[in-house]
């Protein structure tokens, strides 16, 4: 079974996402912040991160960078999945290194779909 780690700070959107994932037989494991997250990275050796950009003490951008640092996680494919919808965010995801970059409100097909090419 596939291990996907959801990092995202609203309790709505982290439910509906890992009802979403569950349902497509994806082992889910959740973090509430980048700290936490990144923890959980490092803990759980997902397949796969989705993570929120905007979050309380460090930032999806940041962690990101984090991730990148450590050589068991730095190649596992993030996914932002985002309020943040301009132009200048989605390239500096990217050119970070994030996998996709998917906006909120969340497309549930489009997610799926997204989330099964980068497994």
């Amino acid at each position: 079974m596939k291990k996907i780690l959801v990092i995202e700070d609203s309790e709505t959107m982290l439910k509906l996402i890992n009802v979403l994932l569950k349902k497509e037989g994806f082992e889910v494991f959740e973090a509430r912040n980048g700290w936490e997250g990144l923890e959980k990275a490092n803990e759980q050796l997902p397949d796969l991160i989705v993570s929120d950009i905007i979050m309380p003490g460090l930032d999806g951008f940041n962690l990101l960078k984090q991730l990148k640092k450590y050589p068991l996680i730095n190649k596992i494919p993030l996914i932002f999945l985002s309020g943040k919808d301009d132009v200048l965010s989605i390239d500096e995801g990217i050119n970070l290194g994030a996998s996709a970059f998917l906006t909120k409100p969340l497309d549930a097909e489009k997610f799926i779909k997204t989330i099964n090419r980068m497994i």
